[in-house]
Parts: structure tokens; sequence; C-alpha cells
């Protein structure tokens, strides 16, 4: 609940002692304890790490409504005992743009938790080696989307949820006087694809999520996302992102196996440990024009690799759905800021 004050808008809170307090606060901006041996500091204010954790920075930054003063700044929260509201105390510098921050605020730590879990999601993956496994379960729907790209030698591209990098490796020597870029949201992923990409002089890796992809306007010639749109907490505000990052005439390409119109995927959101987003291919071609593409389409890409004798796997029933899900095959949706010419 959001109340009133003379003061502005507050989060309301049930009131709490001291240390419950800053057990929960500390919770919630996931800010450690400083050590027990450390002298306290300023009496209601939490310890502050020097630097702030990856993606849980001041909700503001990107807010162009708000002095530059707070970009890259973790706010500094403070119990107000009394009333039993919490607040930051940084806002008083700023009264004009108080209500804009706390909404900003409250709205970015649910974003940030939903960011957290898929993160330790794909670190645990990271850790497994499945990175290493994706360019074998996913490089024979992979392939025909690289031919309907046209890549150019001087493309600029990026790799959304790249994994260890394995698909960024490939394009790196379609574009050898272009540029590749794989970002991911799981900062494992991203160690292992630095450690197995160190032969290519123009290929980075960078940790970023779909919404808040760490490039500037207009950066990248072409986008591609295989296997991981269906993973993001917003769909729609990552194609906006992805259509803020793409050049003038730049074009996105996002392939997927789970979607609407293949029924023997669709209890994968059942087994999945994070929350995932089961849209047809009308609704996925609805978010592209919203987000502003001008020439939108979809097709379907069917999985030559042949169906295991048996399956035992908690993803299938069984290789004979294994064998049904990839003979209906990958759901392509592509868009582009101008006409696409795909003859």
């Amino acid at each position: 609940e959001v109340v009133e004050t003379k003061g502005g808008l507050w989060k309301k809170q049930p009131k709490r002692t001291e240390n419950e307090a800053k057990t929960k606060l500390a919770k919630l901006l996931k800010i450690h304890d400083a050590p027990k041996n450390e002298p306290k500091k300023i009496k209601n204010n939490l310890p502050r790490r020097k630097t702030a954790p990856a993606l849980v920075q001041c909700p503001v930054q990107c807010c162009a409504a708000v002095p530059a003063a707070f970009a890259g700044r973790m706010p500094a929260l403070r119990t107000r005992r009394r009333s039993g509201y919490f607040a930051d105390t940084t806002l008083a510098e700023f009264a004009p743009f108080r209500n804009i921050i706390v909404k900003l605020f409250w709205a970015t730590m649910a974003d940030s938790a939903t960011d957290l879990k898929i993160r330790n999601e794909f670190n645990r993956w990271a850790a497994a080696g499945r990175g290493e496994e994706m360019e074998d379960h996913h490089l024979p729907i992979t392939l025909p989307v690289l031919e309907r790209m046209q890549i150019e030698p001087l493309d600029r591209i990026v790799d959304l949820g790249c994994g260890s990098g394995w698909l960024c490796r490939r394009l790196a020597g379609l574009v050898p006087r272009g540029r590749v870029v794989g970002a991911d949201l799981s900062a494992q992923m991203v160690r292992r694809a630095h450690a197995l990409s160190m032969g290519y002089s123009n290929l980075n890796f960078l940790e970023g999520a779909a919404d808040k992809i760490p490039c500037r306007d207009g950066a990248f010639t072409k986008l591609i996302s295989v296997e991981s749109a269906y993973y993001w907490p917003d769909p729609g505000e990552g194609i906006r992102e992805i259509f803020r990052v793409l050049a003038a005439k730049g074009s996105a390409w996002i392939l997927i196996n789970y979607y609407r119109e293949n029924p023997h995927s669709h209890q994968w959101g059942s087994v999945a440990k994070v929350r995932t987003h089961l849209l047809s291919a009308k609704e996925w071609e609805a978010l592209f024009r919203k987000a502003g593409f001008a020439s939108v389409g979809h097709r379907l890409i069917p999985d030559p690799t042949p169906a295991p004798e048996t399956y035992t796997g908690e993803w299938f029933r069984d290789a004979g759905q294994i064998r049904d899900f990839r003979r209906i095959g990958a759901l392509l949706i592509y868009g582009g800021k101008k006409d696409l010419n795909l003859s």
C-alpha cells in the first residue's frame, strides 16, 4: 500500500523492531550486514557495500527526469520508526522527484528479484555444463535462421541470451570486419563464454538482461536470440529494448521451441524452475509491432535431428513425444525497422 503524506508518497509497511526492519531491508537490497567486529554505522541506516550488486542499482538510473547525480547510486534506506514507513533518505535532497523515485524504487525491487531468480537458475546450468550442450541441441534449427538473416561482413550482431557463446563464435567468423556481442543475464555463462572465445578479436561478452541491454541506441544491425525469449520477465519490454539498440535498418530474429502451436513443449512450464511465457506466434508478432517494427513475420523450422530410441528425462514424456515435437519444429519470429527483403 502506498499512502500520501505531507512529505510525499511512502511505502507503508507493518511496524517492526529496529533489527527486524534492518533484516528486511538487507534482504530487499541483497546487502549483507557488516562483520560483528566492525563499528555500527549511523543509527537507522544499513551498512553499505563499496559497490552495488549486479543489476540491483538505483532504480532511477535510466530516468531522464531525475538528476544525473543519482546515476549508479544505491539508494540508502532508513526506517521511520514512529510511522512505520520506509523511505529513501536521499530523496529529501530532490523533493520535486520524490514521487517518481519512490514508485520506481518499489517496482524495481520486484523486477530485481525476478532477474535474480533467473540468473541463479542459469548460473546452475553453467556450472553443470549445460551451456556447452546447447550447440548440439539448437544448431540444426539455428542454421536456417542464419541463412535468412543475410549476414554481411560488416554487420554488428548481438546474441541475446548467448549462454556459453557457441553461436557468437560462429557469428564472429561470418562478420570478419564486423562485431559480435553476446549478452546473458548469468554471470557464470558470461565467464564461460569468455574462456571459450579467447582467440576471437571481434567478439565480446557482457552481462545484461533483455529489458536492460547495456548498449547505446542503434548499436547493432542485427539481433538474434535462440531459446531465451520465453524466460524474459517481460517479453514486451525485452522487444522494445531490442528495437532501441537496433540501427535504422536493423532486424531482430527470435527462435523458440516453447510456444502455443507446439503442444509437445507445453509441459516445460511446470518443469522449469523459473517463470516461462507461453505465447502464440500471433501474440509474439503483436509484441513486435507494438514495439515499432515495420516488417514482422514468423515461420516454423522443423528439427531434422533423429529422436532417440528411448527417453528417460523430465522435459518430455517419451521418445515419441520428442519425435512429434521436432516434426513441428521451432518458431522463428522476425522483424525489421524497415521492410525486410527475404527473397
